[in-house]
């Protein structure tokens, strides 16, 4: 039975750890797609704080960017997955493709991971002095 097993075991170790390096690498490019925006922004971010903006304002203005972002990706990603339902749902045994649980948490999963890697871009544009982003951009 072990031997059975042993490569189903193997096939389902490996996808989860390619799942892994996956989530880890959207969470890479989305800080450094925000990053970038937040570098080329740090003149109008600076002319907002000079003219009164709130470090909560800027703060919120940088992540909802990247939750518009993790919105665009969570309809494309889950119009792919409806149609990939019904392909993989006959290659499994026992086991139901679409449950609503693992749907609400890969969906939590994704959240925290989009939240978590546009933080520090947020953060950096909500403590940018203004000043010094008005000196550099002239």
């Amino acid at each position: 039975m072990e031997a059975a097993l042993g490569s189903q075991r193997a096939l389902s170790l490996m996808s989860g750890f390619f799942a892994g390096v996956a989530l880890f690498l959207s969470g890479l490019g989305l800080y450094g797609l925000l990053s970038a925006s937040v570098a080329q922004r740090t003149g109008e971010i600076g002319v907002r704080m000079a003219l009164g903006a709130e470090r909560g304002r800027v703060l919120r203005m940088i992540l909802s960017e990247a939750l518009l972002l993790l919105a665009a990706g969570l309809v494309l990603g889950g119009a792919l997955f409806a149609g990939a339902v019904r392909f993989v749902d006959g290659m499994l045994y026992g086991v139901s493709a679409f449950a609503p649980v693992r749907v609400a948490a890969i969906t939590g999963v994704l959240t925290f991971v989009a939240l978590a890697s546009s933080l520090i871009p947020a953060l950096r544009a909500a403590w940018v002095d203004p000043i010094q982003a008005l000196r550099a951009d002239g």
